[in-house]
């Protein structure tokens, strides 16, 4: 078992919703509901977050990735487009790397797809 926790709503295509940093899944809430009218919502918490497990203290965008691809596996979670918010859009970048074909799409929302920049990197450390 993964020990991802999530929510779901709706049926049809997949889509999984990726929360970013000091977030949960629950801010897809209006998302999802609307969006289920059509398709199948999928609202995980990262590993950590909520009643997500988190099995070591530090993980990686590629390691978080592996445990998303297996718990979307685990749940039947076929062909998803993927949606990540801020730090979500830099798991959904490491899930693309991963998964590749598997995935229908992708979209980032307040993410890039670029490196951060030093200054920024420095910032987000600051106490």
């Amino acid at each position: 078992m993964s020990g991802i926790e999530f929510f779901e709503e709706g049926q049809g295509q997949p889509i999984v919703l990726i929360h970013g940093f000091c977030e949960i899944a629950e801010m897809w809430k209006d998302f999802a509901n609307s969006l289920s009218e059509d398709f199948r919502i999928i609202c995980p918490n990262l590993p950590g977050i909520g009643n997500s497990k988190l099995e070591q203290s530090i993980l990686t965008m590629e390691e978080i990735a592996v445990l998303l691809e297996n718990w979307m596996e685990e749940e039947g979670i076929l062909n998803p487009i993927v949606i990540g918010h801020s730090l979500g859009g830099y798991v959904t970048l490491a899930l693309t790397e991963l998964m590749g074909q598997k995935l229908k799409a992708i979209g980032l929302f307040n993410s890039t797809a670029f490196s951060d920049s030093q200054e920024k990197k420095k910032c987000e450390t600051a106490p």
